[in-house]
C-alpha cells in the first residue's frame, strides 16, 4: 500500500489526512502512472519542464489507469487539542 499522509494543527485542532493507494504491486502501478502522466502531457501538449501536480489531479490519472486492482481511499481525522 502506497500512503501520502499529512499532519498539522488548523485552528487549535491537530487533523490528519491521508491517501492511501491500495495495489498489488508497485513496479506494475509506477509503470500505469507513468504511461497515463504521458499521455495527458501529449494530450495537453505540455511543454518545458513541469510536475505532475502542475498539469493534472490524481483522479485523471486513475481514470485513465481505470484498473479494479487499484483503489484510492480517503481518510482524515481531527481531534482537538487541549489547552
Amino acid at each position: 500500500m502506497l500512503t501520502v499522509e499529512v499532519k498539522g494543527l488548523v485552528q487549535g485542532e491537530y487533523k490528519k489526512k491521508g491517501y492511501y493507494l491500495q495495489t498489488f504491486s508497485d513496479y506494475r502501478t509506477t509503470s500505469l502512472v507513468i504511461a497515463a502522466l504521458v499521455k495527458i502531457m501529449l494530450t495537453k501538449r505540455v511543454k518545458g519542464v513541469a510536475t505532475p501536480y502542475d498539469i493534472t489531479e490524481i483522479d485523471e490519472i486513475l481514470s485513465i489507469i481505470n484498473n479494479d486492482n487499484i483503489r484510492l481511499k480517503n481518510g482524515s481525522t481531527a481531534v482537538k487539542l487541549q489547552e
